[in-house]
């Protein structure tokens, strides 16, 4: 495994686990308020803490120099302070090859550089509803109208598309 670069990181022959997509635990909030006596107004707030998962969106973009933190892959590698070297030519390994042979996941199956913390709150849903009580006279005695929004707020350090994935 990358034996020509003296210094890099170095993976073993057994499998091991690099992060647990099952959280530590989740966290859930829901509350509904009535306002004006026919209107009411609803939220769910939903968290999940103490879970790791394999970001391929980030190691795609690392092994492409799409990312920005890709911008450096002209200076020397450093590795637990060492800067690695390469055996056939002697000279410094620049960061690129970190990116494209180490921090990507799809070259030598070594996936730890894009492992991260995917700890999680978002909003998950707000309702407004309003309850109509318009059809007695058809023995109708409320009709709820409910406008609903999910999904608009997510707080996570997780730099992927979405942390509330499950590889």
């Amino acid at each position: 495994f990358r034996n020509d670069f003296h210094g890099s990181p170095h993976i073993t022959d057994s499998l091991q686990v690099l992060g647990n997509t099952d959280p530590t635990f989740s966290r859930g909030w829901r509350n509904e308020f009535t306002i004006l006596h026919n209107f009411s107004f609803s939220f769910l707030f939903d968290g999940v803490f103490g879970q790791q998962v394999w970001n391929g969106t980030k190691g795609a973009l690392y092994r492409f120099g799409a990312a920005k933190a890709t911008e450096d892959r002209d200076q020397p590698w450093v590795y637990n302070g060492q800067t690695v070297i390469d055996n056939a030519t002697g000279q410094p390994v620049t960061r690129e090859a970190y990116y494209k042979f180490y921090a990507n996941s799809f070259a030598y199956d070594l996936e730890e550089a894009v492992v991260e913390k995917a700890s999680y709150i978002k909003l998950r849903e707000i309702s407004l509803s309003y309850n109509w009580g318009g059809l007695k006279d058809i023995n109708i005695s409320n009709v709820r109208f409910t406008v609903t929004a999910r999904n608009l707020l997510t707080i996570s350090d997780y730099t992927g598309f979405d942390p509330e994935v499950n590889n």
